[in-house]
């Protein structure tokens, strides 16, 4: 890869499972001199807890390739640079460190990613290139499956055992013994694997297993692993809390500040508009970043624009329904229902001795009658009217009177809620219902809403098969209402232990936090964007004024 950059004014760096640099190659003294500016030097750390979005720290902690260009940094020593880092999985399945680039934000180039993904990909490979075949088949399957998964996966055999960042946190050292039990028949006698297991605490977890095969020769198995709902005895899900989580978990100050930084101001900006300190500001974005699970600004301020958007169309598209539905019931029913009567008045009329004539009519009559409730249905569907009229609770009553399923419902909803609520509230159960009854093959559905002073809690469970994934196509609307809504969503559907789905519904518009006139410019105090590994020792001037940090020393970035 150096030979690839021979000439371009780009540093190469590779990093630890931690963060640390540990080795650098810098050929062109203005990239040595800026890397030094900003001590991405051997001996200094650059995880994200540390400097906040960087192309190393992210890629650790998303355990997936990462590109961050100027302002996306989190850390405004750093906004000038542009980087992208692969990180690298050793034999084992986890990760090693990184390896990244790293220059000049006027220098930024889309090749990069490109370049350290191979390079990450030909270290990964000489790694494993001193294991047997069978270990390299092993491994290389694991490595494909873990870049398809972001959920807990195990890869099994005789002598290997791999698991991803998320199976390790889940499984206890018994968890992997039980399971290792459990899949040792599988391996050895071809016999069926098993759908769940029970960890030492207690929690219950689907399986779902493919065998990796070397010809018809069984090497080993694949597993995926999803949490699954509580039951009680009679088989029944228990509920759960849900936290607030997206948008709504935000406070009214870290919301203020994540719009007016998503709105394209800085730091600066930021604190001189809300009358904050610089490390205020620093302390609230980092807990929206925390919370939203963005990387950046530009994320940050896609997430607030994409929500903003859907909640736009969602607006449109609702009022034209409740359009449609008032030109259908004031419209067109009434034209019918005049034809009716002008039907009714043209029978009446007809002499006793043309009695075909009088049938014909009745024919009509009643055709018009079918008609008209079939116009009701549309209309009624299109919008519910009893939403508008009554209220959410009746809406849902009347909504599960006409699923083929049986629905238990449990509705805690006395009072009128905003209408974008209620509207929302009430497609979001219509489609969960459709998917049910159309999917999940299940006896009985259980419908449940309940109202606190902030949020509107509604969940829809079955004891169908199971198996739905927010991803299916059909649930895609469901998903996008509940983006708009600033809402948050939980989907817990493991195969052959029906479906679990949970939705909590912001009732209050956010409240802001109030924003000061703008002021003068106060004099900019420097921020510790990056800090040191732990136990390094305290900067060195005589090392700075050189432009050569010294290893082991703290990143000072002002």
């Amino acid at each position: 890869m150096t030979q690839d950059l021979e000439g371009c004014e780009i540093g190469v760096l590779m990093s630890d499972e931690h963060g640390h640099v540990i080795g650098r190659i810098a050929d062109e003294p203005a990239v040595v001199q800026l890397l030094d500016r900003i001590s991405l030097a051997p001996g200094f750390q650059y995880g994200e807890t540390q400097v906040g979005t960087n192309a190393i720290g992210t890629a650790l902690a998303n355990a997936r390739p990462s590109g961050v260009i100027q302002a996306e940094h989190f850390a405004e020593a750093l906004v000038g640079m542009a980087s992208a880092a692969n990180p690298i999985t050793g034999p084992d399945g986890g990760l090693v460190g990184t390896i990244s680039l790293a220059c000049d934000g006027s220098h930024a180039t889309p090749l990069a990613l490109g370049l350290v993904r191979r390079a990450a990909r030909d270290i990964e490979q000489r790694l494993r290139a001193d294991c047997s075949a069978t270990e390299r088949a092993l491994r290389e399957e694991f490595a494909t499956a873990q870049r398809r998964t972001s959920g807990p996966l195990i890869l099994l055999s005789p002598t290997t055992t791999l698991t991803n960042p998320a199976a390790a946190a889940l499984l206890q050292t018994a968890d992997r013994e039980q399971l290792s039990d459990l899949m040792t028949p599988v391996l050895t006698g071809g016999r069926p694997a098993p759908q769940q297991l029970q960890l030492i605490d207690g929690s219950p977890l689907a399986i779902r297993c493919k065998s990796v095969r070397d010809g018809d020769r069984v090497i080993g198995a694949l597993i995926w692993l999803q949490p699954m709902p509580n039951r009680v005895a009679d088989g029944t899900t228990i509920d759960e809390t849900m936290p607030p989580s997206g948008l709504m978990s935000l406070t009214a100050a870290e919301r203020t500040v994540a719009e007016l930084v998503s709105e394209g101001l800085t730091s600066r900006a930021v604190a001189q508009r809300l009358a904050l300190s610089p490390s205020s500001v620093h302390s609230h974005l980092r807990r929206v970043f925390t919370k939203l699970g963005v990387r950046s600004r530009v994320e940050l301020a896609r997430t607030f624009e994409r929500s903003t958007a859907k909640a736009r169309t969602f607006a449109a598209f609702d009022e034209t329904r409740r359009r449609i539905e008032h030109d259908l019931q004031d419209g067109l029913q009434q034209r019918l229902a005049r034809l009716g009567l002008s039907l009714g008045l043209a029978r009446t009329s007809v002499p006793p001795e043309r009695s075909e004539l009088t049938d014909e009519l009745s024919k009509v009559a009643e055709g018009l009658v079918e008609a008209t409730e079939c116009l009701r249905k549309i209309y009624r569907g299109v919008y519910p009217a009893t939403l508008s009229d009554k209220g959410l609770r009746p809406a849902i009553q009347a909504l599960t009177r006409s699923s083929t399923i049986p629905v238990e419902l449990d509705l805690r909803v006395d009072e009128r809620l905003p209408q974008p609520v209620e509207i929302g509230a009430y497609y979001i159960v219509f489609e969960a219902l459709t998917h049910a009854t159309k999917h999940a093959k299940a006896s009985v559905i259980h419908i449940s809403a309940a109202l606190s002073e902030e949020f509107l809690d509604v969940t829809v469970r079955d004891d169908g098969i199971g198996g739905a994934d927010l991803n299916d196509s059909e649930l895609t609307g469901l998903t996008d209402r509940v983006e708009a809504m600033d809402a948050a969503m939980r989907l817990v559907s493991p195969p052959g232990a029906g479906t679990l789905m949970q939705i909590k519904v912001p009732v209050k518009a956010p409240v802001k936090a109030p924003v000061k006139a703008p002021v003068k410019a106060p004099v900019e105090v420097p921020v510790n964007a990056g800090r040191p590994a732990r136990g390094a020792a305290p900067p060195s001037t005589a090392g700075q004024a050189e432009g050569h940090p010294k290893p082991g020393q703290s990143v000072n970035i002002r």
